[in-house]
């Protein structure tokens, strides 16, 4: 154990303690050891490289949701916000469960979630998703003020209420959230795949049915438990399509 020193101050770790480097620690009389701590720390180092460009990502367009379609009236309700938390804090969890593969790549994963390649792709993977919000709330307004012939009023002290701009937002969030999880998951060469990734896997699957099965109100109990309101015609289909 650590020991404190002559002059009583902190504990100094001597060689041989238990530390925090003390999992990442093997003792063997050959060098297999090297390779399997580079094969955990290159698929720790990924892991954390792809959990901050899902994070730069996620918040670029929840910044724009929380933002600029709130200024226009949009609002989330509670099982809606309840739900999309849930489901990105399964995703991070089972995205941190990815296992490193057997075998030592010899290529090298990114260093740093700053490198170039990082910046570029979130930046790109951004703009197309924004691109992709924008243009449906702007055709759910352009329907509200075909339907009404009035823009969707805005009272910031009301109570939340489902509507078609509502629910295209809401819907279009969560269909890009997944999409960014299932995109910037890195498998081989360093971890696992995805289909090997069994609850990610699952999950990733289960949340895209459940979303589109919700934005095609194919199923209106369905709809109505997540706080939907009904889409005109095959906006809902046509939606869906975008978002893949």
């Amino acid at each position: 154990a650590a020991s404190f020193g002559a002059s009583g101050g902190p504990p100094t770790v001597q060689l041989g303690d238990a530390s925090m480097a003390a999992a990442f620690t093997a003792r063997s009389t050959h060098v297999g050891p090297v390779a399997a701590v580079l094969r955990l720390g290159r698929a720790t180092l990924v892991t954390t490289v792809q959990m901050f460009k899902i994070l730069g990502v996620n918040c670029l367009t929840s910044a724009y949701a929380m933002s600029v379609m709130a200024i226009d009236g949009v609002k989330i309700g509670d099982t809606q916000a309840t739900l999309s938390g849930m489901l990105a804090a399964a995703l991070f969890l089972f995205l941190s469960m990815a296992r490193p593969l057997r075998t030592l790549s010899r290529r090298r994963p990114h260093a740093s979630p700053f490198s170039a390649y990082a910046l570029v792709s979130v930046g790109a993977q951004a703009a197309v998703h924004l691109a992709f919000m924008v243009t449906a709330v702007a055709r759910a307004k352009a329907h509200v003020l075909a339907e009404t012939g009035a823009t969707l009023a805005v009272d910031y002290e009301a109570d939340f209420e489902p509507n078609v701009v509502n629910t295209v937002a809401f819907t279009s969030s969560a269909l890009i959230n997944l999409c960014t999880f299932g995109v910037n998951y890195v498998g081989l060469p360093f971890n696992e795949p995805l289909s090997s990734n069994k609850p990610l896997y699952y999950t990733l699957i289960g949340g895209f049915v459940l979303f589109s099965l919700a934005a095609a109100d194919v199923v209106r109990p369905l709809s109505e438990a997540m706080e939907l309101a009904p889409l005109p015609g095959a906006f809902g289909f046509e939606m869906v399509r975008g978002a893949r």
